[in-house]
């Protein structure tokens, strides 16, 4: 009797550990907001819709496709928390959005130049945080095939499975030519693009979230062919806008100017 207890109890077990490893920015690790206090969650109602990356104390960069057909009055920002609570609209790390630019030649149907700023409605403090604007890359926008990122959101852990707790995963750089192979041809990726590989997938409130090398901001996470959230190695890419390409655009929007910054991973 003990040893048939002792089975149920172990294969309860090797449940929740299954259930503990499923997918999150699929395959993903917990991590905090201190790691990546640049990080803004992005909501409608009780709903994390997009992630977004702060570059001042009152404008942070998504996606164009994620923010697009949105009605403003509706979004919230949260910031400065690693787990969110979407719902809460008045909380102390709480701002409204008073505009969304789109890059004017975005395109909805093929993701090209997917890429907006969103201006806030009050400046937001982080003086408690280390670095809490991003770094935009703003030189370079090839990085050599194998070179290691660093990807961090909000997203679903699985499809229809909401997350509210912070996640990042490493991902690998894949070369243009090999993202052209992978991605096929429904959704060709731009010269403006940056593609990685992993075990890690974006899943569903991910879109706009950071592509980091170095801790630089090199791309925003634009979209993934395949089906979200699922998983299967080596297949399908996930696919960034490289910001590099968009930095006169924002320095013409947001009226401020960003420092050269260089990559040895740059070829």
């Amino acid at each position: 009797m003990n040893s048939v207890k002792l089975l149920i109890f172990f294969a309860f077990l090797s449940t929740i550990c299954a259930f503990k490893i499923t997918p999150s920015i699929s395959d993903g690790l917990e991590t905090d907001i201190k790691e990546f206090p640049f990080l803004i969650s992005i909501q409608q109602s009780t709903l994390q819709l997009c992630t977004g990356v702060l570059i001042t104390n009152k404008f942070a960069l998504s996606s164009a496709r994620c923010m697009s057909r949105r009605n403003i009055p509706q979004l919230v920002v949260e910031f400065g928390n690693t787990v969110i609570n979407p719902g809460v609209r008045d909380g102390p790390n709480n701002v409204g959005i008073s505009e969304i630019i789109f890059h004017p030649d975005f395109n909805y149907t093929t993701y090209e130049n997917d890429i907006c700023i969103i201006q806030l409605q009050n400046e937001i403090n982080l003086d408690g945080f280390y670095e809490p604007f991003a770094h935009l890359s703003v030189t370079g926008s090839r990085f050599q095939s194998g070179t290691i990122g660093t990807h961090a959101g909000w997203g679903a852990t699985l499809a229809n499975v909401t997350n509210h707790q912070l996640h990042r995963a490493d991902v690998t750089i894949i070369s243009h030519s090999e993202c052209i192979t992978a991605v096929g041809e429904s959704k060709q990726p731009f010269f403006q693009n940056i593609c990685a590989m992993d075990k890690s997938v974006v899943c569903t409130g991910d879109m706009g979230a950071p592509l980091l090398i170095n801790r630089i901001l090199v791309g925003i996470t634009s979209f993934r062919n395949g089906e979200l959230c699922v998983n299967i190695p080596g297949q399908f890419p996930n696919v960034y806008t490289a910001i590099s390409f968009y930095i006169s655009w924002i320095e013409s929007v947001i009226g401020e100017r960003f420092t050269v910054n260089t990559f040895l991973s740059r070829n």
